[in-house]
């Protein structure tokens, strides 16, 4: 996307790949997701990270191996002593418990990706 933040960018993918439908500015759209990709763990965006997680695998190919490669390791290098991830401050900094539940399940997601979900288009493999 040209402005603003590629948060959602991931869902209209996914959801044109799910649709058997290939955005017309998929590629330009993923081409985003692997330029934004964080250099740090970045708890606050895991919800957007998870549909860039998902988008990244139904295309496939360089796409996945590039955005699995950085993430994976983000991701893995951030769990905390006890398995869980940790909670940012902000919007759901406060829900303390289920903040650090909802954060694990997104990252244990993310990590299995590639286990709960065949590619909608054979692309992954």
């Amino acid at each position: 996307p040209p402005q603003g933040r590629i948060a959602l960018t991931g869902v209209g993918v996914l959801c044109g790949r799910m649709l058997g439908q290939q955005m017309a500015n998929e590629n330009k759209s993923l081409t985003a997701i692997l330029a934004d990709q964080p250099r740090g763990f970045r708890s606050a965006d895991l919800y957007a990270l998870y549909y860039h997680s998902q988008a990244c695998f139904q295309k496939g190919g360089d796409t996945w191996k590039q955005y699995n490669s950085t993430q994976q390791k983000l991701v893995i290098d951030s769990q905390e002593k006890d398995g869980s991830w940790p909670v940012a401050a902000g919007h759901i900094g406060g829900a303390q418990a289920d903040g650090k539940i909802y954060h694990t399940c997104l990252c244990t997601l993310m990590l299995e990706v590639y286990y709960r979900y065949l590619p909608g288009t054979g692309a992954g493999k």
